[in-house]
This record gives C-alpha cells, sequence and structure tokens, in this order.
C-alpha cells in the first residue's frame, strides 16, 4: 500500500468519525435518561457518549493494537530533525497550519452561524456536517488512488486549497439550504484533496526521519485548530460574517503560492539534464556528482 492510499484511509476514518458525531449527537439531543436522582438530557447525553467512546476506543487500542517493535529491542532514540530538514519542511507545514486553521474554524463556527443566518434547526446543521463527512471520506481515496493518475499531489494540494477557500467564502453569499450545502461540500472537497497529498508530501520530504516529520506535522495541526476556534469566535462576537471572510484568506493564499510553486518545479524538470550545473540541483534532470 502506497504511503499517500494510507494516509487517505486514516483520512476517511476520520471523516466517517465526524459523519457519526453530528448524527449521534443529534439524536441524543432529543433524548434522556433518568436513574434514580441522576438525570441526563440532551444537553449532557452527547459528552457523556462522547467520553464513553473515548474509553471504550482506549480498551480497545490497549488490549489490540500491536506493538511495532519487538518486546526485546531496546528503544532507540528517533534521528533528530536537522536544520536542512526543518527548512525543507518549513513550507509544507505553513500549508498544515492553513488548512487547519480554515476547517477548525468552520467547524467551530458554523453552528452558531448556521442558526442565526439560516436559521438552520438542528437537523439542517447535522445535514450540512453529514455532507462535509461523506464528501471527505469518499474524495480521499479518490484524491490517493485514480486521481494521482492524472493530477500530482502538489497539484491536487493547490486545486483543494482554492475549493477550500470558495467554498469558505461562499457561505457569506449563499441564502437557502441548498447552496449552503453545496458551498460545504466544496469546502469538504477541498480539504480531501489536501489532507492525503500533504500529509504524504511531508512525509517524503526527510525520508530518514519519518516520524519526527509526521510529529512536526501534527503540532503545526494542533496549532491550527487552536487558532481557527480562537479567532472564528472572536470575530463571530464582533461581525457575523467575518470568520468566513478571514478564513478564506490562508487558503486562498496556500493555493496560490502552492500553484506557483508548482508550475516552477514542472517547469524545472522540463529542463533538460545538460543544463542543470552543479550538485544542489534538484529534480528529475539533476545530475549527480
Amino acid at each position: 500500500m502506497s504511503r499517500a492510499r494510507g494516509m487517505a484511509l486514516f483520512g476517511t476514518a476520520v471523516s466517517l468519525g465526524i459523519v457519526a458525531g453530528p448524527v449521534l449527537g443529534s439524536v441524543l439531543n432529543g433524548a434522556s435518561i433518568e436513574v434514580g436522582a441522576l438525570r441526563l438530557d440532551g444537553y449532557s447525553l452527547p459528552f457523556v457518549a462522547a467520553g464513553s467512546i473515548a474509553l471504550a476506543a482506549a480498551a480497545v487500542l490497549w488490549w489490540t493494537l500491536a506493538e511495532s517493535r519487538p518486546a526485546r529491542e531496546p528503544a532507540a532514540s528517533p534521528p533528530a530533525v536537522g536544520r536542512t530538514g526543518l527548512d525543507r519542511l518549513a513550507p509544507s507545514l505553513a500549508l498544515v497550519v492553513a488548512a487547519q486553521f480554515g476547517l477548525a474554524l468552520f467547524e467551530s463556527t458554523f453552528v452558531l452561524y448556521a442558526r442565526n443566518r439560516f436559521a438552520f434547526t438542528v437537523a439542517q446543521t447535522t445535514q450540512a456536517f453529514l455532507v462535509c463527512g461523506i464528501v471527505m471520506a469518499a474524495l480521499q481515496l479518490i484524491a490517493a488512488g485514480p486521481l494521482r493518475r492524472v493530477l500530482a499531489p502538489r497539484a491536487q494540494i493547490a486545486a483543494g486549497f482554492l475549493a477550500m477557500s470558495a467554498g469558505i467564502a461562499a457561505l457569506i453569499a449563499v441564502q437557502t439550504r441548498g447552496p449552503v450545502l453545496a458551498s460545504v461540500g466544496v469546502l469538504a472537497a477541498g480539504t480531501a484533496l489536501i489532507t492525503p497529498n500533504l500529509a504524504a508530501v511531508v512525509s517524503q520530504a526527510s525520508p530518514r526521519t519519518v516520524g519526527a516529520s509526521l510529529g512536526m506535522k501534527s503540532s503545526a495541526s494542533s496549532l491550527g485548530q487552536f487558532f481557527g476556534p480562537v479567532v472564528g469566535g472572536t470575530l463571530l462576537a464582533w461581525r457575523p460574517a467575518s470568520p468566513y471572510a478571514v478564513a478564506a484568506l490562508p487558503p486562498g493564499g496556500a493555493g496560490v503560492a502552492t500553484t506557483i510553486r508548482t508550475r516552477g518545479t514542472t517547469r524545472a524538470r522540463q529542463t533538460p539534464a545538460l543544463d542543470v550545473i552543479g550538485p544542489q540541483a534538484e529534480g528529475p534532470g539533476a545530475v549527480e556528482p
């Protein structure tokens, strides 16, 4: 299995969780349980269910997940990512922050935004998250599979950022449920193109330190997931549409920058090998020292 396909399967599992979460939350929102003096209503039941699922998952993983290292093999210290590795990863990590910032801002503010602007009910908001999760789950496998034969990973990343920016910005202009769901679908499609390809690019940037590279990607994701809700909530309290106007900028800029970089890389690869001088040249046409 290719690394990109493995990342796509991982992302699909995450997307399925995004689909199942709102559905389960909306079902539990209208239920209540009373056991003696203990009463769990629609506000507390979703959180109790989420905590219970997390504990059950931890127990299953503890008993079923195999250790990747033999029991008798001593733990080796992982190789450090040097200055060169950091310089090589920096552009990709910036893209990770931009993608997660936009997605986290949308997820954290959409419930309130949809209620205030579109008068969405809980069921209608759930439909939007369903569309988001289903599109992400289905398209990630296509992005890491058949689509890679037509569109290179970096080109998919560029297209994904542009689609993500367009989907977020469209939420400012749309008025009815159909266009809202379509905008969310475009946003989700862009995210599906970005996630597996960007993970593969980060892991391949430093082949000797794949674990460290993916760890730094996780840190960059956490950074975007932190700033997204903080910025989104602050802007939502100021002006309702302002979070989406701001959230569309980083993915849009990332899409343009990636497109320019992809075109530059393509031109470099089309340069004849005799025109490339020096051991530091990169690409298929580079002359080995």
